[in-house]
């Protein structure tokens, strides 16, 4: 029996892909790039082709392809999106390390720098980088000792979810916070606000999420993906608890002590940036409630 209320998270990339890669829901893209990427002196985009259209979810198994969604506008730029749930240390050098590859990849071999067109990498993670403030961040290649930009060809655009909320409100929101509430908040989504808002397109993506959810074999693709996400997460988090006992087993000095002391409390910060409880945080990380309710109350 399917479950009426259940909607599929836009921030799986299982989900995140058959929205925004496939022809049939290219204005999806085409507004969700238009609205993150605006700034001042930002052109639109008129058109976006889809480099590596959806694949059909029957062939999805447990080792499919990377699910981002690439495209190119009507200026030759090419647009790499994806989302990210499970949190990773080293996602700045995974970014750029795929932001080259792309890059990169516009040449044969013998061709001429010339054709090389601006890449844009887009990102919205279900973690944050860090303490800092702000949930947005635009990375450009930059000239420190004449403070300008090097090149238009390299760009990075991260959101960092957890660092976004929105007050809803009789004022309409940006087009970029009514996305990102989308993306963070669709299950809470009610008729009223997407009568306020007056977004077709967001309104388009809520009646494909429907339409996902009640189709049994892409359900079924989802729980999977789903699964195999939080196993990655638990997995994870195992390592971290047993290279944290390990290390005291070994005797630590207590500058190392102090170190993973500070990882840990980093650690349980962002659990509770999640919307986690401290008894789920507590069986995760293998402490206690009143342990954890004290690193929740420390300070720095």
């Amino acid at each position: 029996m399917q479950d009426k209320g259940f909607l599929p998270r836009p921030m799986l990339d299982l989900t995140f892909k058959a929205l925004f890669g496939r022809e049939t829901n290219k204005n999806l893209l085409l507004s969700l790039l238009n609205a993150v990427l605006e700034r001042p002196g930002f052109v639109p985009l008129v058109e976006v082709t889809l480099q590596n259209p959806a694949l059909d979810y029957e062939v999805i198994g447990e080792k499919h392809p990377l699910l981002d969604v690439k495209a190119r506008d009507e200026k030759g730029r090419i647009f790499n999106v994806e989302v990210q749930l499970a949190e990773q240390k080293t996602f700045p050098q995974r970014l750029l390390y795929y932001w080259s590859k792309i890059y990169a990849h516009q040449l044969a071999e013998g061709e001429h720098y010339v054709k090389l067109r601006p890449t844009i990498s887009v990102a919205f993670l279900d973690f944050a980088l860090d303490e800092r403030e702000g949930y947005s961040r635009r990375v450009v290649a930059w000239d420190e000792t004449h403070h300008l930009i090097f090149s238009e060809h390299l760009e990075m655009v991260l959101f960092e979810l957890p660092k976004f909320s929105l007050e809803l409100g009789e004022e309409i929101p940006s087009k970029r916070e009514r996305w990102l509430y989308f993306l963070k908040e669709a299950n809470s989504m009610s008729t009223e606000l997407l009568d306020q808002w007056k977004t077709p397109e967001i309104e388009q993506a809520i009646k494909e999420l429907k339409k996902l959810s009640q189709d049994p074999q892409w359900r079924t693709s989802y729980l999977d993906r789903e699964k195999a996400l939080r196993d990655y997460i638990s997995i994870m988090a195992e390592k971290f608890e047993d290279g944290w006992e390990k290390g005291i087993e070994k005797g630590m000095e207590k500058g190392m002590e102090k170190g993973m002391e500070a990882e840990r409390l980093l650690f349980v910060r962002r659990l509770f940036a999640k919307g986690m409880e401290k008894k789920e945080i507590a069986e995760l990380v293998g402490i206690t409630e009143e342990e954890v309710a004290k690193l929740e109350a420390t300070e720095g």
